[in-house]
């Protein structure tokens, strides 16, 4: 397609819209959007378009349809070069992620029980929803904001991706499923998409809340023997209840996501701890209980809540709070 063509673009979904059109723009082209084949062949037979970028699967009239109409009329057959270039680009996107297999780099980019299921063919991002009880975790860096005015962008980089890069290996030593990045604070799921008995998902989350906090401590001390002034500090919040889990997203981009109230409970947990502590939903103290030593907070008032959610302070592990010296078993592996 030669600079400056007048291009069509004609997708249902608002978001690829967009991108095709600052994309095309960027590299010089005149581009127009339809949002469905009844709107884009109205268009062609307005206008005159070097090339139609069509969209396959859409509501009512789908691309094969309307491309089938192009081609049945004499004046618009010569804009055929939507099919060859389709099928060029889906051939590449499939060579692309057949590589990222081959090398190992899928698991760089997916949480690496996501990226596993997909390559086994045990997790399909067509399958539906489950309803099914996991333990949350949420942690952020306290004082992010006060750090960025005192560090050079470059500097502030080089500390978010450590800490980040330490408290998502604390997560998945213990089993968790790094669900987002939240700016300087991340989210994690135990219990999906491999399932764990209840008591075990919800140990492993607090254990994981205690390796983060000594990880950052480790942490701070390496950065500022540099010279950097950093305290990093962290303060979680865990959950454990039912939530809805699955593939969600968009053509664009999908992600295996929980989301329920209890989703909700462990954000507002998160954000009530002091910086340094670990503030649990009672469901999850009620698990570990034998595990730990807990005091009682203030309940938290929760917009959508019936009444007030308890919250409890997780003051430290038991001796003896490892896997290995647990009674509680885990569940055989299952998607």
């Amino acid at each position: 397609m030669t600079a400056g063509a007048s291009v069509l673009v004609v997708d249902d979904d608002p978001v690829i819209r967009s991108m095709l059109t600052a994309s095309l723009e960027a590299s010089g082209h005149r581009v127009t959007t339809a949002d469905g084949g009844s709107q884009a062949l109205d268009l062609v037979r307005a206008e005159g378009f070097d090339v139609v970028l069509l969209d396959v699967l859409m509501p009512g009239m789908n691309g094969d349809q309307v491309l089938e109409q192009l081609k049945g009329d004499q004046r618009l057959r010569h804009i055929d070069e939507v099919d060859r270039l389709n099928r060029r680009l889906e051939a590449r996107v499939e060579e692309q992620m057949a590589e990222l297999v081959r090398t190992g780099e899928l698991k760089r980019f997916l949480p690496h029980q996501v990226a596993e299921g997909l390559m086994a063919g045990q997790l399909s991002p067509d399958e539906g929803f489950e309803r099914r009880k996991v333990t949350l975790l949420f942690a952020d860096m306290v004082g992010f904001t006060d750090l960025s005015d005192k560090l050079e962008p470059e500097e502030l980089a080089e500390v978010l991706n450590g800490y980040l890069r330490e408290m998502t290996a604390e997560a998945v030593s213990q089993g968790g499923t790094l669900d987002n990045y939240i700016g300087d604070g991340l989210m994690v799921l135990f219990g999906a998409p491999k399932r764990a008995e209840e008591s075990l998902q919800a140990l492993r989350a607090v254990r994981t809340a205690f390796g983060m906090k000594a990880r950052a401590e480790e942490l701070t001390r390496a950065i500022r023997e540099r010279g950097i002034p950093a305290d990093l500090k962290v303060r979680v919040g865990v959950n454990t209840g039912h939530c809805t889990v699955g593939v969600l997203g968009s053509d664009v981009m999908r992600a295996y996501k929980a989301v329920g109230f209890a989703v909700n409970v462990a954000a507002r947990l998160q954000s009530e701890a002091e910086p340094g502590t670990v503030l649990a939903g009672f469901r999850t103290y009620a698990l570990v209980k034998d595990r730990v030593v807990a005091e009682q907070r203030e309940p938290l008032t929760l917009k959508g809540a019936a009444r007030p959610v308890e919250a409890w302070e997780i003051l430290r592990l038991l001796e003896g709070s490892g896997d290995a010296d647990t009674s509680l078993p885990e569940t055989p592996t299952q998607w």
